[in-house]
């Protein structure tokens, strides 16, 4: 009974936390401090809190926002189409608030949410964890056509 009350306060905090971030957001790294099983203080990254609403696991998640900006929240990209630490295309932003909910690309921790889903979505779709990482550069379309990128591939994975 006490595992699944933590569970649930540490759900509910992850998510309060979620739909109270300020729409911008300069923070380079928000943290969340929860009780576990042992009335013991556990730290997430964002990285972690978006694994647990996503399940989209946070290692990868941290690498692919370090290939992408250095984890920068205000890198722009591309022309000004990829934004944000996780450098979305935003040419896609619209689908995206269909399909996940209104998002900031250069809010911290919702970007990092929203590529979260599409990796899973990613992976999902393509069935292999290289191919769901390519295609956050290249779209699922593009893998499909051209194949994972392999350099793309492995300088996420250097990261990891």
């Amino acid at each position: 009974m006490k595992i699944i009350e933590m569970k649930y306060i540490k759900i509910s905090i992850i998510i309060l936390l979620f739909v109270l971030l300020p729409i911008q957001s300069s923070v380079v790294d928000v943290k969340i401090n929860v009780s576990n099983e042992n009335n013991e203080i556990e730290v997430l990254s964002i990285y972690e809190v978006a694994e647990i609403i996503t399940g989209a696991p946070a290692n990868i998640l941290r690498a692919i926002a370090i290939t992408e900006s250095n984890e920068n929240d205000d890198a722009v990209g591309d022309d000004g189409i990829s934004r944000g630490r996780m450098q979305l295309n935003e040419l896609y932003h619209d689908e995206r608030v269909m399909k996940y909910g209104e998002y900031n690309p250069f809010n911290s921790l919702g970007s990092v949410v929203i590529a979260g889903f599409l990796f899973m979505d990613n992976l999902v779709r393509l069935g292999d964890i290289d191919k769901a990482i390519a295609a956050h550069r290249q779209g699922v379309n593009g893998v499909r056509k051209y194949g994972a990128s392999e350099w793309y591939v492995n300088r996420v994975k250097s990261n990891l």
